[in-house]
C-alpha cells in the first residue's frame, strides 16, 4: 500500500523529493525486453526446474565442530578458538566461541589432554558460539552433540546444557527468563526441556557415560537423548534464529562432535540505529544490530542497477526510521545499497546461504543481487539476482538476462531464502551450478548458466513506482562474508627468534607452536650459535607459513658475529652467505612463505642501490625466485625519501606509540610509492611499556583495542595483504600476561584465515 511519511530529516519531507518519476521502472517489469528472454526453465525435478511441488530441502551444508585437531590447550586461551581449520568443516569453518562473563578461561576448554577432542567444562560455565543458529524456511534448525554431564559419575546430578537466546549477552542457563530453548541432561539421565522458564518435556533415560543428543526445532519439534524420544509440548513459535550456548553446572564435562544444520555467521537486524542526518543510520551502531560482534560490516548507497541510475541521496536509504523501525527503508528513488564486506561461498563447496525479509510497495519491487565488482556499472555485471514483486511473482537474473520463477501468494512481505550448490568461479562444478530460492516457503529449483564468483557484494535495492512509496528489508542473514577480503596473511615478527634474555645469550626461542593454529606467516629466524645456518629452523612451520628472515647473511656486518664493514653490502659475500642459508633449507622450501630481506635497513646506513643488489639476490636463486621478497621501513625514512626496490612485493613499516591515525597516514604515504602488483604489511604493536608510548599503549585492554584499530584500518586499505604482531615475546612475557590481546589477535586471525 501506499504509506504517509511524516516529515523528518532535511527541510520539508522526511525522505525529500526525487527530481522526477522513475523513467525505467517498466523496463524492470515482468517485461523481459530489455534483458533478452534468456534460457527456458528446465522442467521441475531433483536436478532442476521452476517451482517444485512441496517444499524442496534448500541447498545447504551443515556445520560441524569435532573439537579435535591440533588445537594447544594453553594458558590463557586454552583451546576454545585455536586450530579451527583443523576442527570446523562443512559451512561456516572459522566460527568462534566467546566464553560468557562468569566463566573464568581454564573452565572453558577444547583439547585438554584428559580429555582430548572434546570441548570440557571444569566447573559451571558455558560458552557462546559466534554465530547465530537459523531454521530455513524449507527445513527446520537441529543441533546434534554428545555429551557427558560429568566425567565418571552416572549416578548424580550434575548437568550440562545446550540453550537458544536471542541475546548474545545471555549466560545461557536453562530455564533462564532470557533463553528462548533449553535442555539440560544430568548423569544419571535426568532430561528437561524448557521453553523460556517453562519445563515443557522431562524424561528419565537409562544412566550411560555420555548421551548423544539430537535437536530439531519447527512446528514438530524433537528432542532425542541417547536415542530416546523425550516428548515434547507442541511450540507455536519454535525460534527461527537465535545464539548456541553449551554449558555445564560442576565437575569435569564434555561436549564432542556438535553439529549445526545452519549458520549466519553473519546477521543484521537493522536495529538500534539513530536514524539522523547526516548519516540516516545506515552504519550507526553496527556492533549492536550485526551479529557475531566486532564485525561491523558497513553499507554504501550506489545509483540503482535497474531502474534510474540517479545517485541517490542519504535519506533515499535509512536504517531504523521511525515510521518503519528495525528495518533498512528505501523511499523517493531507486536506490541500491552495497554491503561492503563480499558474501564469501564455502571454499570446498561453492555454498552460502542468504536471507531477509522484503516487504516491496504496490506496483513496485524488491531486488537483492550478487557481484564481483564493489561498484558494476549495469545488470550485466551481476552474477547472480532475485526480484520479488509486491504481487508475489518472482523472477532471477544471471549477467542481466531474466527469466521467471513463478510466483507465491500474494503477502504484506516475503522471506526470501536463496541457496546455492557448486557455484563457486574455478570450482570443479562450474556451468553445473545450482540454485535454490525459496519464498514464503515456496520453493523454486534452477540451474544456473554461470558460476558465481568466490566473493560477490550483495547489493539491495528497491524498486518504487512512485515518491510516495516505500520499501523495506529486515532480517539479513548470511551464512559467510569475507570481512577483510584483501587481508591474507596473519602472523607474528620473532615467533622463532634468538632470546631477549641476557642470561639466554645464544639461545633461539621458538613460540611457533603457540600460535600455529591462529596464523598463516610467522616470521622465524634461520641461523644458530654463531650465525650458522640451522637445517632445524623450519621443523615447526606447516607448509607456506613461514617467513624466513635473511638480513643478517645478507648485510652481515649489520650484526653481531660479521665483518666490521658497517651495513655495505658486499655483493658476492652476501650472494654466497644466503646460497648457505638455502641449501641448509633445501628439504624445507615448501614450507616457506616469504622472504624478509632486511629490517629497517635505512635507519642502519643501508643505500638504496645495496637494498636493489639484495632483492636481486633473493630474486635470483632458484629456490626463492617464485617466492614474496619483502622488508620493514622504520617511520622516519619513510616521511624523507624511501627507496623501495622494484622487484620488492611486500613492504612494510612499523609505527609504534602513535593513533592509528598517525598510522594510516604513513600507510597512505607508503601507498604512493608503490608499483605495479606490490603490497603493504602492517607491524601491529604488541607489547606494553614500549619506551615513549605512554596511556593508550600500557594495558592489556589498550593493546586489545590496538589490534582492532589495525585490522580496521587493513579493511580499508586493500594494499595491506598480511599482519604480522611485534613485541609479544620480546620482553619476555608472553600471552598470559596479555590475555584480552591475545584473544583479540585469534578473533582477528580466524577472520583472515577463513576467507
Amino acid at each position: 500500500m501506499h504509506r504517509t511519511i511524516l516529515s523528518r530529516g532535511r527541510p520539508s519531507t522526511g525522505w525529500r523529493w526525487a527530481a522526477g518519476m522513475l523513467a525505467l521502472f517498466a523496463a524492470c517489469s515482468n517485461d523481459t525486453e530489455e534483458f533478452g528472454n534468456g534460457p527456458t526453465p528446465v522442467s521441475p525435478g531433483d536436478d532442476g526446474g521452476s517451482s517444485l511441488d512441496g517444499a524442496a530441502p534448500l541447498a545447504r551444508t551443515p556445520f560441524t565442530d569435532d573439537f579435535n585437531g591440533t588445537a594447544q590447550d594453553l594458558d590463557p586461551f586454552y583451546g576454545l578458538n585455536d586450530a579451527l581449520a583443523s576442527r570446523q568443516k562443512g559451512a561456516s569453518p572459522g566460527t568462534t566461541y566467546t566464553r560468557t562473563p562468569t566463566t573464568a578461561p581454564w573452565t572453558a576448554q577444547v583439547g585438554h589432554p584428559k580429555v582430548p577432542g572434546t570441548l570440557s567444562f571444569w566447573g559451571a560455565g558455558a560458552v557462546r558460539l559466534d554465530a547465530e543458529v537459523i531454521a530455513a524456511a524449507t527445513a527446520p534448525l537441529t543441533i546434534r552433540t554428545t555429551i557427558d554431564p560429568k566425567t565418571d559419575d552416572i549416578a548424580g546430578d550434575a548437568s550440562a546444557f545446550i540453550s537458544l537466546a536471542t541475546n548474545s549477552k545471555s549466560a545461557g542457563l536453562p530455564g533462564a527468563n532470557d533463553t528462548l530453548f533449553s535442555v539440560s541432561v544430568s548423569s544419571r539421565g535426568t532430561v528437561r526441556a524448557y521453553l523460556g522458564d517453562r519445563v515443557i518435556g522431562t524424561a528419565e533415560i537409562p544412566a550411560k557415560t555420555t548421551y548423544d543428543v539430537e535437536l530439531t526445532l519447527s512446528a514438530n519439534s524433537r528432542l532425542t537423548v541417547g536415542g530416546l524420544d523425550v516428548p515434547l509440548e507442541a511450540i507455536a513459535s519454535p525460534p527461527r534464529h537465535a545464539f548456541l550456548f553449551l554449558g555445564a553446572t560442576e565437575g569435569v564435562s564434555t561436549f564432542e562432535q556438535l553439529e549445526v544444520s545452519t549458520l549466519a555467521r553473519f546477521t543484521d537486524r537493522f536495529e538500534g540505529s539513530s536514524d539522523v542526518d547526516p548519516g540516516y543510520g545506515l552504519n550507526d551502531r553496527l556492533g549492536d544490530r550485526q551479529a557475531p560482534v566486532e564485525n561491523d560490516v558497513t553499507c554504501s548507497r550506489l545509483p540503482s542497477l535497474f531502474g534510474t541510475a540517479t545517485p541517490p541521496s542519504p535519506w533515499h536509504a535509512q536504517v531504523n526510521h521511525p515510521n518503519y523501525p528495525g528495518t533498512l527503508s528505501f523511499a523517493l528513488i531507486d536506490t541500491a545499497v552495497r554491503l561492503d564486506a563480499p558474501v564469501s561461498t564455502t571454499a570446498a563447496t561453492g555454498t552460502f546461504l542468504l536471507g531477509l525479509t522484503a516487504t516491496p510497495p504496490v506496483n513496485g519491487a524488491v531486488i537483492l543481487g550478487l557481484s564481483p565488482l564493489g561498484a558494476p556499472k549495469s545488470s550485466v555485471e551481476m552474477d547472480i539476482a532475485l526480484r520479488i514483486e509486491e504481487s508475489g511473482a518472482v523472477q532471477i537474473y544471471e549477467k542481466g538476462v531474466s527469466r521467471a520463477l513463478g510466483s507465491v501468494a500474494k503477502a504484506a512481505s516475503y522471506r526470501v531464502e536463496l541457496a546455492t550448490i557448486g557455484a563457486r568461479e574455478g570450482s570443479p562444478s562450474d556451468g553445473a551450478a545450482r540454485a535454490d530460492v525459496v519464498v514464503n516457503g515456496t520453493s523454486f529449483r534452477t540451474d544456473l548458466a554461470h558460476a558465481i564468483s568466490r566473493r560477490s557484494y550483495l547489493f539491495l535495492e528497491a524498486h518504487l513506482p512512485d515518491d510516495k512509496a516505500v520499501a523495506t528489508i529486515d532480517d539479513l542473514e548470511i551464512s559467510d562474508v569475507a570481512r577483510a577480503p584483501a587481508l591474507t596473511y596473519y602472523g607474528y615478527w620473532g615467533a622463532r627468534w634468538p632470546s631477549s634474555d641476557p642470561a639466554e645469550s645464544g639461545a633461539v626461542k621458538n613460540h611457533l607452536g603457540e600460535v600455529a593454529g591462529f596464523s598463516n606467516l610467522n616470521m622465524v629466524w634461520t641461523r644458530g650459535p654463531g650465525f650458522v645456518p640451522d637445517k632445524t629452523a623450519l621443523d615447526a612451520c606447516a607448509p607456506g607459513s613461514c617467513v624466513i628472515y635473511v638480513g643478517e647473511a645478507i648485510f652481515s656486518g649489520c650484526y653481531g658475529g660479521g665483518p666490521a664493514s658497517g651495513c655495505k653490502l658486499d655483493v658476492a659475500g652476501a650472494t654466497t652467505r644466503y646460497a648457505e642459508v638455502m641449501t641448509a633449507l633445501e628439504g624445507s622450501i615448501a614450507k616457506i612463505g616469504a622472504v624478509y630481506v632486511m629490517d629497517e635497513p635505512y635507519s642502519k646506513g643501508v643505500v638504496a642501490a645495496d637494498m636493489d643488489a639484495a632483492v636481486d639476490i633473493v630474486k635470483n636463486h632458484p629456490l626463492t625466485a617464485n617466492l614474496p621478497a619483502m622488508f620493514v621501513l622504520d617511520p622516519v625514512t619513510l616521511n624523507t625519501a624511501t627507496h623501495i626496490p622494484a622487484k620488492v612485493d611486500w613492504v612494510g613499516f612499523d609505527l609504534y606509540c602513535s593513533p592509528i591515525g598517525a598510522v594510516e597516514g604513513l600507510l597512505s604515504t607508503l601507498e604512493g610509492r608503490l608499483t605495479g602488483t606490490q603490497r603493504t604489511f602492517l607491524i601491529p604493536e604488541s607489547l606494553p611499556n614500549i619506551p615513549g608510548c605512554g596511556a593508550g599503549h600500557d594495558t592489556d585492554a589498550a593493546l586489545a583495542a590496538i589490534q582492532w584499530d589495525y585490522f580496521n584500518l587493513a579493511r580499508r586499505h586493500p594494499s595491506v595483504i598480511g599482519m604480522m604482531n611485534w613485541g609479544i615475546w620480546v620482553a619476555g612475557p608472553s600471552f598470559p600476561a596479555f590475555p584480552q590481546m591475545g584473544e583479540a589477535q585469534q578473533r582477528i586471525a580466524n577472520a583472515v584465515l577463513f576467507r
